[in-house]
């Protein structure tokens, strides 16, 4: 009587009948040598190691202190950029860079490459009187919007506007994007904008794929 004869996956049991099986061993299964941290990827036809990818953001505005007067910037009115200060910004997105106002801290423009991602901004000014101050994410390449807007301010007409801006957005090539202002009344001139822009405006980037 013959015993053990049955394989799995070409496998043949033990004399005790155990069958020692690798993962690739499994039919729709192609990772013959898998690297440290890789993860199981499905390729549409069979499941393949792949690196673990981690996250991809970049994260501009950490609370530091320098006056808007700083920035260059003349005036804070509707279709003018604003800038957001930073030291050391930080970016681990392949492929994206950012642009600082001449030998200043102050972050002028950043440049994202094609992909999907989310946003999340703040941004703060000092008031004259009663105003409002709307921004939103604007593309320098394909002169468009890339987000809805965001207002902060006592005279907001509209109670749409979130005081954060966030935004999922889609780019099919590589794009310079800057913050615009895209609405503004009562707003303190550059010179009385003091540190508030700098201490309290900031944005967050993920690229999600």
């Amino acid at each position: 009587m013959s015993h053990n004869q049955v394989k799995v996956n070409a496998q043949e049991p033990t004399r005790a009948g155990g069958i020692s099986q690798s993962l690739n061993d499994l039919s729709d299964v192609t990772a013959p040598n898998p690297s440290s941290n890789d993860i199981l990827k499905y390729s549409g036809s069979a499941y393949v190691s792949a690196p673990l990818v981690n996250a991809q953001y970049m994260l501009i505005g950490q609370g530091e202190s320098d006056n808007y007067a700083n920035s260059g910037a003349s005036s804070l009115a509707a279709n003018d950029d604003f800038f957001l200060y930073d030291t050391a910004p930080l970016n681990e997105i392949t492929g994206a860079s950012i642009t600082k106002v001449g030998a200043t801290d102050w972050i002028e423009s950043f440049t994202l490459p094609a992909g999907r991602y989310t946003i999340v901004s703040n941004a703060r000014v000092v008031f004259s009187a009663s105003g409002e101050f709307q921004w939103r994410l604007y593309s320098n390449t394909a002169t468009a919007y890339r987000s809805g807007r965001a207002g902060i301010g006592e005279a907001l007409t509209s109670y749409s506007y979130s005081s954060s801006l966030i935004s999922t957005f889609n780019l099919t090539q590589t794009e310079e994007l800057v913050i615009k202002v895209q609405a503004a009344s009562s707003v303190d001139s550059v010179a009385n904008q003091g540190t508030t822009p700098a201490q309290y405006s900031s944005i967050y980037i993920e690229k999600v794929e």
